[in-house]
């Protein structure tokens, strides 16, 4: 199977450290192998900041962790893509078996976001900070905001999935139960099944994500809501709030921690645990 056509003309190498005065510390690409050419290596490298251009020292492990996040991101939208083809045409195990790739590959980000935390010093964090551009906000990220848009039409696909097979989410979540009774489902809405329970690891794998980048924010920024409530709990004054580079308070990061790509699964959850409870 052939990946992708490579070419094999002469290159010229490229080195990611130009200034390195020892050689044997340069770190050399774009050499024309195959293994370069098949995934597009060089023009990935080449993404990264030429060490002549860092203007702090941590820029590229935060740069690092950010693309890593976003090429993750960019991979799970075509894998639901992928999803959604399967929905429409009743393949709902191979559905599932995709949703749960994805939830894995959205791992990479989530470990991205807690190098962030565990091994970016506040200090580094901050004065790094002052030198990017005031509107440099992750909430452009596109990975996130296309993830968003896709996730709204995968679940209209789902529900077209339920209606097809004649069965809603309490139904789906009945199948869970070994011991009940009655007439077996069908494979089909066995599969169904499993497709409702992988779209729930999905959205809880990203919402780690959120929550996670919010213990990183109140750990390099501040605004812990604790710190700042009211007598009533609530927070307050957010004008004194420290802010994103989008200037928005860091209020708005709480707000959005918890919010579901597919809030209908959690709703069920929520109402099963009514229906269930003596």
């Amino acid at each position: 199977m052939k990946l992708g056509k490579v070419d094999m003309s002469p290159h010229e190498k490229r080195v990611l450290n130009p200034g390195e005065s020892n050689p044997q510390l340069s770190y050399a690409y774009n050499t024309g192998s195959h293994y370069e050419g098949v995934l597009n290596l060089t023009a990935a490298l080449d993404a990264l900041i030429p060490e002549n251009d860092v203007l702090h020292p941590e820029q590229p492990f935060f740069q690092v962790t950010h693309l890593v996040t976003e090429y993750s991101w960019a991979h799970v939208h075509y894998e639901l893509r992928r999803v959604i083809k399967h929905l429409d045409e009743s393949r709902y195990t191979a559905a599932a078996r995709l949703i749960d790739r994805s939830t894995e590959v959205s791992r990479m980000g989530n470990m991205g976001v807690k190098l962030l935390l565990e091994h970016l010093p506040q200090h580094s964090l901050l004065t790094m900070r002052n030198t990017l551009p005031q509107d440099a906000t992750g909430l452009d990220s596109p990975g996130y905001r296309n993830l968003r848009r896709i996730a709204k039409v995968l679940w209209k696909q789902f529900e077209t999935a339920m209606l097809r097979e004649s069965v809603d989410l309490a139904g789906l979540i009945q199948l869970q139960n070994d011991t009940a009774g009655g007439e077996p489902a069908s494979s089909q809405v066995e599969a169904l099944a499993l497709v409702r329970e992988a779209l729930l690891r999905l959205d809880a794998c990203m919402m780690e994500w959120k929550q996670t980048h919010l213990r990183m924010v109140w750990s390099q920024l501040g605004g812990l809501p604790s710190l700042r409530a009211g007598e009533s709990g609530a927070r307050t004054e957010d004008e004194t709030l420290p802010v994103s580079l989008g200037g928005r308070p860091i209020s708005g990061v709480q707000h959005r921690s918890d919010k579901a790509l597919f809030p209908a699964l959690w709703s069920a959850a929520e109402d099963a645990y009514h229906r269930l409870s003596v």
